[in-house]
């Protein structure tokens, strides 16, 4: 499924697509509310290498609710480079709260997030009880463009 839906990995626009998801921290999850504005969110991630998303919440995040009753609804973009040259947005569907272990018991994201998390929180588990619901995220749709020299 990741031919069909990621850019060619052979192409700038491609390898960028995979490092960002790889390397960048912090994603925007842009919801829609019952009114049918969007409710953009940053958020912290982990790409599973192929079309999925993990992202941790807390119980009573809005978004959750927008999520259930709109699960297809639903868009992720990533910081430009201020200068519209590195533009990457997402489309997805969003599976709320199944199947996904803990933050205390998901390595990828104390991998990619586990001393930050310490230094701001102090401890691990207590960031797990903070954010229990997992968004496991596929991704449906890829745009955007890549026009820096790599």
């Amino acid at each position: 499924m990741t031919a069909e839906v990621l850019p060619d990995a052979a192409t700038p626009f491609g390898r960028r697509v995979r490092e960002r998801l790889r390397d960048d921290e912090v994603i925007w999850i842009v919801t829609v509310g019952a009114d049918g504005r969007p409710q953009p969110n940053p958020v912290g991630f982990c790409w599973d290498g192929g079309t999925g998303l993990v992202i941790y919440n807390r119980a009573d995040a809005q978004r959750l609710r927008h999520l259930r009753e709109r699960p297809d609804q639903v868009s992720f973009h990533f910081d430009s480079d201020g200068h519209g040259q590195d533009v990457l947005v997402l489309y997805g569907r969003v599976a709320v709260g199944e199947d996904q272990p803990p933050i205390k018991d998901y390595p990828p994201y104390l991998e990619k997030y586990g001393p930050a998390v310490k230094r701001a929180f102090g401890d691990v588990a207590r960031f797990s009880a903070m954010y229990p619901v997992a968004l496991r995220v596929t991704i449906t749709g890829v745009r955007g463009f890549h026009t820096r020299a790599q």
